[in-house]
């Protein structure tokens, strides 16, 4: 009997899924509700809530959500949440007020900080989740360099991520080989050259403002596009030398 219900249970799962998919949002949500109910599950809740928002049931899904806010009171992602259900039924000022409500009482445990700024970034509000970031790191003396980074590439606002990626060799270089293999993704897919121009320049600024952590050179190989390949062992070279300590004696070249 139990393998029967096991059985029952993964075939909806697979259903529920394959409707949500196919853009069918309120035979999904039918599923997915009563998995939720099944299983007690926050990720069918969460598809539960977004099929009904897809299907435009933005009544159904608040009173769904303030059922789960009233038994799970200290658990903000609710808010955010709910603030997601009145901006997509044209109530902004609802959603700002369910979003401030966050930062009225920023919690201490850094994954409940990390999970807020990721339930932000899931509905498309970055500047929320960075500010969740940025504000906890201020009041707990937490770290989210990594977590910063993420976001900014998520919005696709690339100058901010370059930044903060310099930023975190230039703090702990024994991370640049991360951070080079996360610049080599945009430098394979920039087709434009709108990234590797903006990290170049970065770049440059970078090695004006402190020339004795760098060499001449590899400014100049910085200006060569023929290749993608160019690009990437400008930036490569650039990591092994611009942040490793020399004893500079000649003058930069400025390029």
């Amino acid at each position: 009997m139990a393998w029967s219900s096991n059985a029952q249970n993964q075939d909806d799962v697979r259903l529920a899924y394959a409707y949500y998919n196919s853009g069918e949002y309120e035979k999904a949500a039918y599923l997915f509700e009563n998995l939720y109910a099944q299983t007690n599950s926050r990720g069918y809740f969460n598809y539960y809530i977004t099929c009904l928002i897809k299907d435009s049931q933005f009544e159904k899904a608040e009173k769904a959500v303030k059922k789960q806010m009233s038994s799970n009171k200290t658990d903000k992602t609710y808010n955010i949440i709910l603030g997601n259900i009145y901006n997509k039924s044209n109530r902004s000022e609802k959603a700002t007020e369910q979003f401030e409500t966050i930062f009225k009482d920023i919690p201490v445990q850094r994954n409940t900080v990390i999970n807020l700024a990721n339930q932000f970034s899931s509905i498309e509000e970055y500047g929320y989740a960075e500010k969740i970031l940025l504000q906890s790191g201020e009041q707990n003396g937490e770290n989210y360099d990594f977590e910063l980074m993420s976001i900014y590439s998520q919005a696709h606002n690339s100058q901010k991520m370059i930044d903060k990626g310099l930023d975190i060799v230039h703090t702990n270089p024994q991370q640049a080989q991360m951070i080079q293999n996360n610049f080599q993704y945009y430098l394979n897919t920039d087709v434009n050259d709108e990234f590797y121009d903006k990290l170049r320049l970065t770049l440059l600024q970078r090695v004006q403002k402190n020339p004795t952590t760098a060499f001449s050179e590899m400014l100049v190989l910085g200006n060569s596009r023929a290749t993608f390949r160019a690009k990437i062992s400008f930036f490569g070279y650039f990591t092994s030398a611009f942040f490793t300590i020399h004893t500079f004696t000649s003058q930069l070249k400025m390029v």
